[in-house]
């Protein structure tokens, strides 16, 4: 498995047990693809096709998540080379920015976006999701089974649409 598919399905791993967790369903990984990324049954043979995406506080720390980029270190802490974050600024509107560039694709239907936030801070994002929906042209959604943010330890997940 690549790399980038090796983060798809740990995500939707992740995801589907919060997502089932919460709508009392059994959906399970049965393919990995590419358009969409990763397909799902549950055990009445519904399909749930998740299209995944990442997410960052600030460019740059997906690589430093990867072992890429030392830009998140000690040193670089350190050497004062580490810029503050602020969720209701730059790491919304990175957020904004990822959805954005996935609401032109179209995947058929029973397809939700699952956006992996990758970040240190537990991020509350209850307190921005009516930002970040003014921000969208969400008339033309694809994603019938929603829009999702799901944080980096894969413990919450937060529905935008």
């Amino acid at each position: 498995m690549s790399e980038k598919k090796d983060i798809e399905f740990y995500t939707a791993e992740g995801f589907l047990s919060l997502y089932n967790s919460r709508f009392g369903t059994s959906y399970e990984i049965v393919k990995k693809a590419e358009a969409p990324d990763i397909i799902c049954r549950d055990k009445k043979d519904n399909q749930l096709n998740l299209e995944i995406t990442l997410s960052e506080d600030r460019n740059g720390d997906i690589p430093a998540m990867l072992g890429r980029s030392d830009s998140r270190s000690y040193n670089s802490l350190a050497n004062g080379k580490i810029i503050a974050s602020h969720l209701q600024n730059d790491v919304c509107q990175i957020m904004i920015k990822r959805i954005k560039a996935k609401l032109d694709k179209h995947y058929g239907p029973n397809t939700a976006l699952v956006v992996r936030h990758v970040s240190g801070i537990p991020w509350n994002w209850d307190n921005v999701i009516d930002s970040i929906k003014n921000s969208l042209n969400l008339r033309q959604n694809p994603y019938d089974k929603g829009i999702w943010i799901m944080n980096n330890s894969k413990t919450e997940i937060f529905r935008i649409a």
